[in-house]
């Protein structure tokens, strides 16, 4: 299975990345076509958010393809206790993309907490 939508999952500074894309192809080929089209297409309407009363991070990226930053802001409005985080360079693919900012990121809102 040929993942060419990968090529949106990634930050335009990474596009051309053959690693990166290596990468994503394998897990979608490890995840299997139902699983991938199911979560691809998932939809995040109505799902009861305000339901969680734990501190929560939302983490976002301005250059995401994928998901848009008005959707990571409407998590936290919907969340009481939670928090935004954004993830610079990278597009929705930050464990990838970003890892040390991503790891960076959650250790400092860990004690925050």
């Amino acid at each position: 299975m040929e993942l060419k939508q990968g090529y949106l999952q990634l930050h335009p500074l990474n596009t051309s990345n053959q690693d990166m894309i290596s990468a994503i192809q394998k897990m979608g080929c490890s995840l299997g076509f139902e699983a991938f089209i199911t979560q691809s297409s998932l939809s995040r309407q109505g799902i009861p958010s305000a339901t969680i009363c734990c501190p929560t991070l939302v983490i976002a990226s301005e250059d995401d393809a994928i998901r848009s930053m008005k959707e990571a802001e409407e998590l936290v409005e919907a969340i009481p206790y939670a928090s935004l985080r954004i993830i610079r360079d990278s597009g929705h693919m930050i464990p990838l993309e970003q890892p040390r900012e991503l790891a960076r990121t959650i250790v400092e809102w860990i004690p925050a907490t």
